[in-house]
């Protein structure tokens, strides 16, 4: 029996004693192949890392000391398991699915329980059968000395076939290559649209003040002419630069405003 890990490094060791021009032409194949048995321990990984959690909610549900905590702990595992189900059905642990459903039929019959010695026995078969999924989850993991060898000769039949992958991997990797590359002219374009637009917006900002500004001089030049006061208000206030933020152009503006207001509040006092 060989675990995935070990019918990896076997079929390695084995290539590995050929020529180098031998290698070449499996070289693809084995990467392909120690991928694709990575990826499905992980998918076991996964479902084993549920079924360890639920297998730890039910012991402390049988360690409880009272009904509410063993209930609670009993749910708990119920939960675990069933994010296990998924799992267990990428990495085929049939069994596992089968014996994980049943364990979850005992544990939520916890819940109906009227005594704590009721609930303790429905979670005693429910640790009995969880402790069993991970034996099964486990012998997921496992493989024959048969699989090993049907691997092995799959791999010499495949041979032709390896140039092929070999070309198209090259195509992928190119295509990525092209999609990184766009995908950052497309940020930096997306950068440049945002930088243009926030600085319209402050153009545009400044010229509402600028407005505002200009409406009020007039205004206070037009109350001067009716109040024969033979004088008129400019104001200096310097435009702000684009690269402040929008309340620092407020402040500006709306310090220009006072002080255009208090020219005119003396003037107007003068003119008396």
């Amino acid at each position: 029996m060989y675990k995935k890990y070990d019918k990896i490094q076997y079929i390695c060791s084995y290539y590995l004693s050929k020529t180098p021009k031998t290698m070449k032409n499996y070289y693809f194949f084995i990467i392909l192949l120690a991928s694709m048995m990575i990826n499905a321990q992980s998918r076991c990984e996964d479902a084993n890392y549920y079924v360890v959690s639920a297998y730890s909610h039910v012991k402390k549900a049988y360690d409880a000391t009272n009904i509410s905590h063993l209930q609670y702990s009993a749910n708990r595992s119920v939960e675990s398991m069933k994010l296990s189900l998924e799992h267990l059905k990428s990495c085929g642990c049939v069994k596992a699915i089968e014996l994980t459903n049943k364990a979850m039929e005992i544990l939520v019959k916890t819940d109906d329980a009227e005594t704590y010695e009721d609930g303790r026995f429905f979670v005693k078969r429910g640790k009995e059968a969880t402790r069993t999924i991970l034996d099964e989850v486990e012998n997921c993991d496992t493989y024959t000395d048969e699989e090993v060898a049907e691997a092995l000769v799959s791999s010499s039949d495949n041979a032709d076939a390896l140039s092929a992958l070999e070309r198209e991997q090259q195509k992928l990797e190119q295509q990525q290559k092209a999609l990184v590359a766009k995908q950052a002219a497309l940020k930096q374009k997306l950068k440049q649209q945002e930088e243009e637009r926030v600085l319209l917006a402050k153009k545009a900002l400044i010229t509402k003040y600028e407005n505002v500004l200009s409406k009020n001089l007039k205004h206070f030049n037009t109350s001067l002419k009716d109040c024969d006061c033979n004088t008129t208000l400019t104001h200096s206030a310097s435009t702000p630069s684009t690269g402040i933020s929008d309340p620092a152009i407020k402040a500006h503006y709306i310090n220009a405003l006072k002080n255009l207001t208090s020219n005119y509040m003396s003037k107007l006092e003068a003119c008396k």
